[in-house]
């Protein structure tokens, strides 16, 4: 069962995961070798390609999957849908999960940014990419470190696909600015709620699932100020798996102080125009949202597209 939910319950429900670290459900799943994936199927109406990238400092290197549209793309550009953990992502999806968006008429660029590893994640960089830069008295926490791996490198994550990733995928396919979308799932989750905060962000719809909000005491949710109300017209939908976390928060807890700010934060961004959304799924932990937000993702666009 999926339940849609107010904004009040959005807050109630995301801070009561906050004290709970998600643990790592998922290590044994990042270490697994990912030996076929999408890519090494036949789906109709799509061809793969895969490119390796750096980041800036030499420090990390990206395997850029593409799954192009064969169909030719219209004047005004194709929708794009940028997935992380781009390896856990290709050896989850199946070709019958992208028949539905091979029969639009304009198919997304589907894009999946993973690291050029053997597993499904690289944990000690997703570790840096995907978390948010860390701010004490005024002055940035460097090596901000949680479960012994150094964090803080959302920004420059950002402008790696902002400056790198994006105009790779410009020269294989138009694409349409207006009709860019970034899902991202637990560390993933964080780094999309970052971007949708950012003014140089390219992406209009931003999907979390299971968002890692805990990391660093916080950390995100202390960053996000009225400055954020000035970005008009975004769209955020989370997704949260709450099996095995519980009760579901009692209304008294929106008035605690802790909850507060969360709480004011969305709904600034209410008022200048946002859409957020929220969706529960009780029969689902936290692993298992890997799969149901892609599927949900994905159904949710082919909808919204005829």
């Amino acid at each position: 069962m999926r339940e849609w939910i107010t904004l009040a319950a959005v807050c109630s429900v995301i801070m009561a995961t906050l004290a709970v670290a998600q643990e790592p459900s998922s290590t044994t799943l990042a270490d697994q070798t990912v030996t076929q994936t999408v890519a090494d199927q036949k789906v109709k109406g799509y061809e793969f390609e895969t490119h390796y990238l750096h980041s800036v400092d030499q420090q990390r290197r990206y395997r850029v999957y593409l799954a192009l549209p064969t169909s030719p793309a219209p004047e005004s550009g194709r929708p794009s849908i940028y997935m992380l953990d781009g390896n856990a992502v290709m050896a989850t999806l199946t070709a019958d999960d992208l028949i539905p968006l091979s029969q639009l008429t304009n198919p997304p660029v589907l894009i999946a940014i993973g690291y050029d590893i053997a597993t499904r994640n690289d944990v000690i960089a997703r570790s840096y990419d995907y978390t948010p830069p860390v701010f004490e008295q005024g002055q940035r926490v460097e090596q901000p470190i949680v479960r012994g791996r150094i964090g803080g490198g959302a920004d420059r994550f950002l402008s790696f696909i902002n400056d790198a990733v994006i105009p790779l995928v410009q020269t294989r396919t138009a694409l349409d600015a207006s009709q860019r979308t970034l899902w991202g799932h637990s560390y993933g989750g964080l780094f999309t709620m970052y971007a949708s905060a950012q003014a140089h962000s390219p992406f209009q719809h931003y999907i979390a699932a299971d968002p890692s909000l805990w990391w660093y005491e916080q950390a995100l949710i202390k960053t996000w100020d009225d400055s954020v109300s000035r970005l008009k017209g975004r769209t955020l939908s989370v997704y949260v798996g709450t099996r095995g976390r519980g009760e579901e928060p009692t209304a008294s807890l929106l008035n605690d102080p802790s909850v507060n700010p969360l709480m004011q934060r969305l709904a600034l961004l209410q008022k200048a125009s946002w859409s957020i959304s929220y969706r529960a799924y009780p029969q689902y932990g936290h692993g298992e949202m890997i799969k149901v937000s892609l599927l949900q993702m994905l159904s949710e666009f082919t909808g919204s597209q005829q």
